[in-house]
């Protein structure tokens, strides 16, 4: 992956019943050098509709850290 390159922190968060699947999502994170990866247990594809209240702590979280 061409992503490797990327320097900056990158904050991924995925619902455990999205479609497009845990394997894809931890491939994805694994090529990032400094991924913060999330899986929320209620929700699908649509994490900041499904769950937004936990969606924003980890974004809130994921800001002062970084």
């Amino acid at each position: 992956h061409k992503l490797n390159v990327v320097e900056s922190p990158v904050l991924i968060i995925n619902g455990i019943h999205d479609p497009i699947g845990k394997k894809y999502v931890r491939d994805l994170a694994g090529s990032l050098k400094r991924a913060d990866l999330h899986f929320l247990d209620n929700s699908g594809h649509y994490v900041w509709i499904e769950t937004p209240e936990e969606t924003q702590r980890l974004i809130l979280d994921f800001l002062k850290k970084n």
